[in-house]
């Protein structure tokens, strides 16, 4: 049974008569807990926050989840020089660079956690995953698919198939697959579902989310990549970025976007020669345009879907994410 107290809306919500306020959504969370939200509230986006005021957040969001990304991006070099500080002082038993990503991949949770007290009191944070670990495997077969079609395919084309990792690829895909989804997913998703108004902020948030990513591997070209092979990879990239942020969006948390993130470029990494540092080299064949119209099919598609089938869902969960309704309950016992 759920009281009065278990709901937050400013309507009373009648749990004896089992009477629900109209205009209002029920949504259920872990079987146990339920909250009713204003349906305008929901769909516009104008539950009221607590806390301090974010001006650049409330009058420019667009701005801010873009060029926001790309100015924390622009510390990855700093992070990395601490990091390599930190493996060689710390992590003696690694080898200097493979500690080096290792202690990159961990500053992702740092840089969460201080975008999470930015936004104190009243944001909740990226780090807790809002729907069962059951859903996550689920949603995570397109992905399977997509790479089970696309490997065979690729290495038909080369002739043989080629796998090869080492501790060194592997520590580089866990360092980009965590830190870039503490940027373009845990930054870009949050603001995006607090201070875009409307419900198509959901749409404007996967979108930009997904743009921001693709784009910023146009800097492989500072490190020695050819332009027309960056180009091809930032156009992509765009289904994977779709697919991570409908993820997060849905979950409410950037961590199985990362998890996802990091097998995905384990195994793309290893099968695919010649980019052992993650920098494309080569020339772009016939199989390469097949794997990347399989992730739009496979990955995009799915994107739109899960965001359209349970765009309510999405919703009601970032208001409760931001809205402090813990908090309110609270005050309401």
């Amino acid at each position: 049974m759920h009281n009065e107290n278990d709901c937050y809306n400013e309507t009373d919500f009648m749990e004896a008569n089992s009477v629900k306020p109209e205009n209002a959504w029920e949504i259920w969370y872990n079987d146990s807990e339920v909250f009713v939200l204003d349906e305008k509230e929901a769909m516009q986006g104008t539950v009221k926050k607590s806390g301090r005021g974010h001006f650049l957040c409330e009058k420019v969001p667009r701005l801010v989840m873009t060029v926001g990304a790309y100015l924390i991006s622009l510390t990855f070099p700093l992070v990395g020089t601490f990091a390599a500080a930190f493996s060689q002082f710390v992590l003696p038993p690694f080898d200097r660079a493979i500690g080096e990503k290792l202690a990159i991949a961990l500053s992702a949770f740092l840089l969460v956690w201080l975008h999470k007290r930015w936004f104190a009191p009243d944001y909740e944070g990226s780090m807790r995953i809002h729907v069962p670990y059951g859903d996550i495997l689920r949603w995570s077969v397109p992905l399977w698919v997509c790479l089970g079609c696309c490997v065979p395919i690729e290495a038909f084309a080369r002739g043989e198939f080629h796998f090869h990792l080492t501790f060194a690829m592997a520590a580089l895909c866990l360092c980009a697959g965590f830190l870039e989804e503490a940027v373009y997913r845990a930054f870009i998703v949050s603001i995006g579902m607090r201070y875009l108004s409307g419900k198509n902020r959901v749409w404007w948030t996967l979108g930009i989310s997904a743009g921001v990513f693709a784009f910023a591997h146009a800097a492989n070209v500072l490190a020695g990549a050819a332009v027309d092979l960056t180009i091809f990879q930032i156009i992509s990239c765009v289904p994977f970025g779709l697919y991570a942020a409908a993820i997060t969006l849905r979950s409410g948390s950037f961590l199985p976007a990362a998890v996802l993130h990091t097998l995905f470029d384990i195994i793309a990494m290893g099968t695919t020669p010649g980019i052992d540092d993650g920098i494309m080299r080569g020339t772009i064949g016939w199989s390469d345009f097949v794997s990347a119209g399989l992730e739009y099919i496979f990955l995009a598609a799915f994107s739109f879907w899960l965001v359209k089938t349970y765009q309510t869902e999405i919703l009601v969960l970032w208001e409760k994410k931001w809205s402090m309704v813990q908090e309110k309950m609270e005050e309401n016992s």
